[in-house]
């Protein structure tokens, strides 16, 4: 008897204390999750943008998280073709992707209005920036994006749009006429209407295009100037910009998104706004430069001829109405644009008096 007794008081214990150590470690604090996550953009290295992806949001996302996620950071065709990035994106090969979405405007037209559309996105970037984020702006883009099965997590801009690297002289509407020009979205519709001829060039064979004068001129936003060298090949940078600012989205895998916990979400958000605020200071730093380091480098700062100006900003109405008229969501965006942005200043900053203020001889 003493002996099963014995026997049963060690079964009991053993019970216990596994019903003790099953206890303890279901109290015990769960191991956060860590994410190892890649971006991509389709813009090449010495891009402010993509550079600052490396230097400034990857970091930040590391930090926010304590080192739960680590984003590697891709140029342009590193990982995927850069026309490929949103479908990478929006299939899980890249958990993020960094680029202006009108890359892909012919599947979701609305897209065009990542880059505003001429003559809206003009005066502060900062009023720009809020407007988006508090207008039915937003909600329509994420619309789109939901589509191709991302989340639009924020917004950075590179300055001016519309500004034209070229080596070719333009004295009227009939030099225009033919110049092989590589512009992009409704950029390249733009110089198509005032008779252009557009050539679709990858953006890292632009220097090239220039230098060996396949191309007569290109738009690219200011970094391209020192960034890329740009003024090794420029010997003309044409103004006034379509719009003062434009500029690209930060996008996730809308799975990988929804299935974040919220912590994570706001590390992302904020490293976002942290990159986007960079990023803003950066170019208008960047977009003074270029603007008032001409002579210094040997290229001109010069304005389109009146008469060319003109049939821009007459194609440039064309642009907004036939943006209109694609489908429902392309219409509504419209309506939100010429309400909420068109009438933040009656044109670009960067105009002749912004030159003569910063003793810029301009042709």
């Amino acid at each position: 008897m003493k002996t099963g007794s014995s026997k049963i008081q060690v079964v009991i214990g053993l019970v216990v204390v596994l019903a003790l150590v099953l206890s303890f470690s279901a109290c015990a604090p769960k191991t956060p999750d860590t994410y190892q996550w890649k971006m991509q953009s389709n813009y090449p290295w010495g891009d402010f943008s993509v550079e600052m992806l490396k230097d400034r949001f990857a970091p930040k996302v590391y930090e926010l998280s304590n080192g739960r996620m680590d984003v590697a950071v891709f140029a342009g065709h590193e990982v995927v073709p850069g026309t490929q990035v949103l479908a990478a994106v929006g299939e899980g090969t890249l958990q993020l992707g960094f680029t202006s979405l009108i890359s892909w405007r012919e599947q979701y037209p609305v897209f065009d209005a990542d880059y505003g559309l001429p003559n809206t996105f003009l005066g502060d970037s900062q009023t720009i920036y809020n407007t988006q984020h508090n207008s039915e702006y937003w909600s329509i883009m994420q619309e789109a994006c939901t589509e191709a099965n991302v989340y639009r997590l924020d917004w950075a801009s590179w300055g001016p749009a519309g500004m034209t690297y070229a080596t070719m002289k333009v004295n009227n509407l009939d030099d225009f006429q033919g110049m092989r020009l590589q512009g992009y979205g409704w950029i390249g519709d733009v110089y198509a209407g005032t008779g252009a001829a557009l050539t679709e060039i990858p953006f890292g064979e632009r220097y090239s295009a220039l230098q060996l004068g396949t191309i007569d001129g290109t738009a690219y936003s200011v970094d391209a100037m020192f960034g890329l060298k740009w003024h090794e090949v420029t010997k003309y940078l044409y103004q006034p910009p379509m719009n003062d600012w434009v500029g690209g989205s930060i996008f996730v895998n809308l799975d990988a998104w929804n299935a974040l916990p919220d912590d994570m979400k706001e590390v992302l958000a904020g490293a976002a706004k942290y990159y986007s605020d960079n990023v803003v200071n950066s170019y208008t730093e960047e977009t003074e430069k270029v603007l008032t380091s001409g002579e210094e480098y040997g290229y001109e700062i010069v304005f389109w001829p009146d008469d060319v100006w003109a049939k821009m900003l007459e194609e440039m109405e064309k642009v907004k109405a036939d943006f209109a008229k694609k489908d429902e969501l392309c219409a509504r965006m419209y309506e939100v644009l010429q309400k909420d942005f068109g009438g933040v200043t009656a044109g670009s900053v960067y105009d002749r008096d912004w030159f003569e203020a910063h003793g810029v001889k301009i042709s």
